[in-house]
């Protein structure tokens, strides 16, 4: 089992041969996180990128849409929660919004005085 470091042009890439990416369950163009320990010792893991799909019908009740962002979760006991990522009002629109209710607020306290 060998690994070979290559340069090319401005990029670096690591070389294994086919037993060792058999072993290490790799196959050609997997992502990897790569740490580098004292010594030079690399630890390589295989980013493990999972697909899950839903039917129209529990995303309509889980008011998703496609290409909604979601924020995945796995529990100890392997439970999985997905919360979806939504904008919220930017900065702007809240002190617009609290401007306007502040005006509403003072006409309302002249005409009851």
């Amino acid at each position: 089992m060998t690994g070979l470091l290559n340069k090319v042009e401005n990029t670096q890439s690591i070389v294994f041969d086919a037993l060792l990416m058999e072993l290490a369950q790799m196959k050609e163009g997997d992502e990897m996180d790569v740490e580098i320990y004292e010594g030079g010792t690399l630890m390589l893991r295989p980013i493990r990128r999972r697909e899950i799909f839903f039917d129209p019908v529990l995303m309509k009740m889980a008011d998703l849409q496609t290409g909604d962002e979601l924020d995945v979760d796995v529990d100890d006991a392997g439970t999985l929660t997905l919360t979806p990522i939504r904008q919220g009002p930017s900065y702007v629109e809240v002190l617009q919004v609290i401007r306007s209710t502040m005006k509403d607020y003072a006409q309302t306290m002249k005409q009851l005085a």
